[in-house]
């Protein structure tokens, strides 16, 4: 887990990661928009994303977008989303990848994120 901008050691991205909830990325004061990716240790088929915002820090993100990374390294868009607020679900077309890329466009403070994860649903599809 890697991201663009981060506030310092302690808000790192592999946080995400992380089942503390009280653990969190954060991107430095000032800063609205960042990435954060995923690295996958090998290409998954997934059609769930789900995001989640520390929210004890109030509801930031206003503007999101996902993207993929295919085999030969290229980033396609998946997902152009508003809000992600304590808990996020996007549903995406089944998608193989190897990497996943949140890239915040827009947030009202520094963005901030405590979950990350990827599912696929075979039951419910779009």
């Amino acid at each position: 887990m890697t991201a663009d901008v981060t506030r310092g050691r302690a808000f790192r991205a592999s946080n995400v990661l992380d089942p503390d909830y009280d653990r969190y990325w954060a991107a430095p004061d000032g800063c609205r928009s960042a990435s954060i990716t995923l690295e996958l240790p090998e290409a998954r088929i997934f059609n769930r994303i789900l995001l989640k915002e520390y929210i004890p820090l109030g509801q930031r993100i206003a503007a999101f977008r996902i993207e993929a990374r295919h085999g030969q390294g290229e980033w396609t868009a998946i997902a152009s989303e508003t809000t992600v607020g304590y808990k996020r679900i996007v549903l995406v077309d089944d998608c193989c990848a190897d990497a996943v890329r949140i890239v915040i466009e827009d947030a009202l403070a520094c963005p901030v994120l405590n979950g990350v994860e990827l599912y696929y649903d075979d039951i419910y599809k779009l």
